[in-house]
Parts: C-alpha cells; structure tokens; sequence
C-alpha cells in the first residue's frame, strides 16, 4: 500500500539539517521504493518556476513561489489560484500523484487539486486556525500524536487515529560511546537539552532556575537559537543573553539530524522545560522525547499529557513549580535512574517508534 507510490509531502517547515517528523517520514518513505517529493513552505516572488532538488534516491525537495495572502481571499479564488498552482507542480513530477500527504492547514486546503487517490492529513501541532476546518473535511486519513489534537478536528471517529512520534534509523543503530568528545568538564554532571531557543513555550523562569541552583552541574543546548530551516524568526534574544551569562550552560547550536546521537549519548540527564501549565494541549507530546529515551539516560520534564502514566520511563513534574525539586532527586538519584535495567527499559520502549514500524501501522490502517 505504502510503496512504489508518487507521494507528495506539504511541509510547515523546509528541508534541512534539522529533521522533524515531516523529514523523518519522507526519508522512511522513499526507503520503501515511493518517489517522494518534499513540498517546502513557498518564497514570496512572482514566479512559475519550480525547482526540483534530488536529495538521496527516491526522495526530491520541491521550491515554488506563491503571493502572500492568498488565505484571505474569497473561497472560490482561493481555491482558483491553488489548483493553477498545483497544476504546476504535477507538471514539475511529471507522473500522478497517489497519495499527498500534508502536515499543515495553511496551504492547499483543499489538496484534491493535486488529483491524489488518498488524502493524509498528519498534524503534529494544536492549530488554532478555521483553516483546518476544510482540509480535515476533505481528508481520507487523519493521524496525529496526541489525543489533544484529535479531539479538536471535528470529523468521523474511524478517519482518526493517533500514531506516536517515530524514532529515526540513526538513532536505533546508534554506537554508545563512553569517552566525553565535547563536553567540557566529563568530572561534572552534565544535562542535555535539545529543541529550539525561539520556541515560544520555553519556561524560561523555570529553567533559569533550575541552571542557577545548580552551579555544579554543567547544561548544554543542542538547536537552533537564529533563524533555520524549522525557525524563521529570531526571538527569546534576551533569554538567550542571560543564559550565556551563566558558567555553567554551552549553547552548542543546531547540529544535523544524524550527528544528534553521538552528543546526545554522552549526556548524563535530559531536561525537558516548557509551560506545560499554560500550553497543556500544545506540549501534550514534544517530538524530541523519544530520541532522549533511545538514549537511555534519565528524563526529567514537565507534564507531558500523553506519557502521564508513564512514570517508569522519566520524571515528571505534575506542575511548573515542582521541576527543580524534581530535577535534584534525578541528581541525587542518577545511579538508580540510569541502572542497566532502567536504561534498557527506554531504550527498548523507543525502539517500538521506528518509523518502519509506524508506516506499518499506518499502512494497516488505511487496508
């Protein structure tokens, strides 16, 4: 079902060193012999040309140009402008498409302009827009990873289903290494943090707490904190300032998606610090938690709806103002927590999220 198909993938974010799940399906996609084509976000320019980029076998990265405002156009020309649109990007893969595939309600609403058989819509975000009205209306399957975002997308039960976040291929035959090739003090404790500095859910009180108690223990943050390919604007600038003022944070910066294991392995805890008390349906499930569990290594972090009952596998806190004291039992413990049994225990949970097994799930679902 899920093979030797055309599959076009709309994508919120572009193609790039950092990979989300858009990236991660698209790759496992053209694994399984699809000829995938990866739809990023349009330049504003007016233009017909469409550039088509081979990435790897079975996989190309598509770029047009598309006018600002098109959304707040009256329907019937809104959908008038995006089926000449889709009409040049049929032109540009030059065979029909079977299956589009979209994660994000802001562009093509209406994806039967691409003329597939099947439509998917996979939101991996709370989208607070009457936009998602339309797609989820005209959608054949729709998956997302948490039943926060489900239960808001008014449509049949049976055309729902939730599919976790996958684990990527580099990080299921991931080497551990026991040398410290980065870390600055290997003598320390030191805590590993992975996501992006302009993300607006950041507790950034929280976590300036949890870094100044801690003076003794060093933390490091792997992502983007300027603009990349999963962030387009620069914010948060001044929290940034006053973690840099701090002896004991390394902000690393974005690494390649398939290098994250090997700095990510010599990571003695994971802390995950969002507003989870404000934004309880957005950060119901992070992407990153199950690339911390492949590693082994203790999680402490704040309420994550979907592992609430998830206790044997990391910390977490019920509230904001329970994380520091959470995150000094993790260090008082750290000997129990990160036991063989324990990090085998995350180790084997994460390994049942391969994105194999998930389009295998997927692909029983829609037979």
């Amino acid at each position: 079902m899920l093979r030797n198909k055309t599959i076009l993938i709309i994508s919120p974010e572009s193609w790039g060193d950092i990979k989300l799940s858009k990236h991660h399906y698209s790759i496992a996609l053209s694994k399984r012999e699809n000829d995938v084509y990866f739809l990023n976000p349009p330049n504003h320019k007016i233009s017909k040309k469409i550039y088509n980029n081979e990435i790897s076998k079975n996989l190309r990265v598509l770029n047009y140009n598309q006018l600002r405002g098109i959304n707040r156009l009256p329907l019937f020309i809104k959908n008038y402008l995006y089926k000449i649109i889709a009409k040049r990007i049929r032109r540009s893969i030059k065979s029909s498409i079977d299956i589009v595939w979209t994660f994000e309600p802001f562009r093509f609403q209406n994806p039967s302009v691409f003329d597939p058989k099947i439509i998917i819509y996979h939101p991996t975000d709370i989208h607070k827009t009457g936009l998602e009205n339309e797609l989820v209306k005209v959608a054949d399957y729709i998956f997302a990873p948490s039943s926060k975002i489900l239960n808001q997308l008014k449509c049949k039960p049976e055309k729902k289903k939730k599919i976790n976040h996958g684990l990527a291929e580099h990080f299921i035959n991931n080497i551990k290494r026991n040398k410290k090739l980065f870390i600055e003090r290997p003598e320390n404790t030191n805590v590993g943090m992975v996501g992006n500095l302009n993300y607006p859910y950041l507790d950034k009180p929280t976590l300036i707490k949890i870094i100044k108690d801690n003076q003794n223990i060093d933390f490091y943050f792997i992502g983007p904190y300027k603009i990349s390919n999963i962030s387009k604007e620069e914010s948060n600038v001044r929290f940034q300032k006053i973690l840099s003022e701090f002896n004991n944070f390394f902000l690393v910066g974005p690494k390649p998606s398939n290098q994250l294991p090997k700095y990510m392995s010599e990571f003695d805890i994971f802390l995950i610090c969002y507003d989870s008390d404000k934004y309880t349906d957005e950060l119901a499930n992070p992407h990153k938690i199950m690339e911390f569990l492949s590693m082994g290594k203790i999680i402490v972090s704040h309420y994550i709806d979907e592992y609430n009952d998830k206790s044997d596998l990391f910390l977490m806190a019920k509230n904001k103002f329970e994380l520091p004291k959470l995150f000094s039992q993790a260090v008082n413990k750290m000997d129990y927590f990160n036991s063989d049994r324990m990090i085998n225990k995350r180790i084997k949970y994460a390994k049942n999220y391969s994105y194999v097994k998930l389009l295998n799930e997927i692909e029983s679902y829609i037979m």
